[in-house]
């Protein structure tokens, strides 16, 4: 029997839930594997996914490469400051361009991915869109996906959430240039994939938000992270239990410790991958920008600034009160 599989990794790496939910569902694929014949597609298929699979069914794998031409140009990435990001797309608009910016920040607690959309927004009155995972979901969405080209061209910016990491592609040709507002939520590959959504883009000016974090490396400190933080879990002690004896759970954290280790330098390892690919890496000098846009604004300043209509934040399921002022972050 020939089974086809697409994007299987990238959904078993997202799927929320406690390790052990994790960890069954890892089982339940690797379960489907034992066939006479298996085709993976997937993007983010790496070395350890390779190694997983040859020690789960003891098969080769054979790995098949496109002969078709690319369509992709050679890209410029253009690095900058954040500040200094946003005052040039502001710019950009206001020039009545359409600009796309894809930004991986917070949509809960510091809601960064929207207050990004209103100061950009609030500097240009120009029309724009916020396109996340709940907008894809509505009506409007499935008119988007319809007919994208279309679509784009009634707005001077439109800002996307990782929704559109992969899986899709965009033969736009006026869509030459592209934004990527990085704040280390996402790996540095699903990153990459990101700014190749729109296959005619040859420029991308790319910002990355100064956040520092220390992820665990051994599998000890990763079960004992994912466990006690996970709000899903309520009885610690069953979890263990059943961490403890199950193959399928240390695979999972396999992975955990693998995309840790990606995440470690995270900007370098970007930027390493984007010049692997063939693209040209250009630091901008920073310059003065007229206004500090978000770096020192303060949690309040942001909070009093809103360019939705309620019911417009609603729909995108905006959370955000004055409690979560302490708590912002990129």
């Amino acid at each position: 029997a020939l089974m086809i599989f697409v994007n299987c990794f990238v959904l078993l790496l997202i799927t929320s839930g406690t390790l052990s939910d994790r960890a069954k569902a890892m089982s339940r694929f690797f379960s489907l594997l034992h066939k006479d014949k298996i085709v993976v597609g997937d993007a983010l298929f790496s070395n350890l996914t390779a190694t997983q699979i040859i020690e789960e069914t003891g098969k080769n794998i054979y790995l098949i490469e496109t002969t078709d031409k690319l369509k992709s140009p050679k890209k410029i990435i253009k690095l900058m400051g954040r500040d200094q990001h946003i005052e040039w797309v502001i710019n950009q608009v206001n020039d009545h361009t359409t600009e796309i910016g894809f930004s991986d920040g917070a949509q809960k607690e510091s809601n960064y991915f929207f207050k990004l959309h209103d100061v950009i927004k609030s500097k240009t009155k120009q029309l724009t869109k916020i396109i996340n995972a709940t907008f894809i979901k509505s009506k409007e969405g499935f008119k988007f996906l319809s007919n994208v080209a279309e679509f784009l061209a009634k707005y001077n910016y439109i800002q996307i959430s990782p929704v559109l990491t992969s899986g899709m592609h965009f033969l736009i040709d006026s869509i030459t240039r592209v934004n990527l507002f990085a704040s280390q939520t996402i790996l540095p590959t699903q990153l990459i994939q990101s700014s190749g959504r729109f296959r005619f883009a040859e420029l991308l000016q790319i910002s990355f938000s100064e956040i520092r974090k220390d992820y665990p490396e051994d599998d000890k400190s990763i079960i004992m992270d994912e466990v006690v933080n996970n709000p899903e879990d309520t009885n610690f002690y069953q979890e263990f239990l059943y961490l403890a004896d199950c193959p399928h759970a240390k695979r999972v954290v396999e992975r955990i410790m693998h995309n840790n280790f990606m995440r470690l330098n995270y900007e370098n390892n970007t930027l390493i991958l984007f010049e692997l690919l063939g693209g040209e890496i250009q630091r901008e000098e920073q310059g003065e920008t007229t206004e500090n846009y978000i770096s020192k604004s303060s949690p309040q300043d942001l909070i009093l600034l809103k360019t939705l209509t309620q019911a417009e934040y609603q729909n995108l399921q905006y959370q955000w009160d004055d409690s979560s002022a302490a708590s912002f972050r990129l």
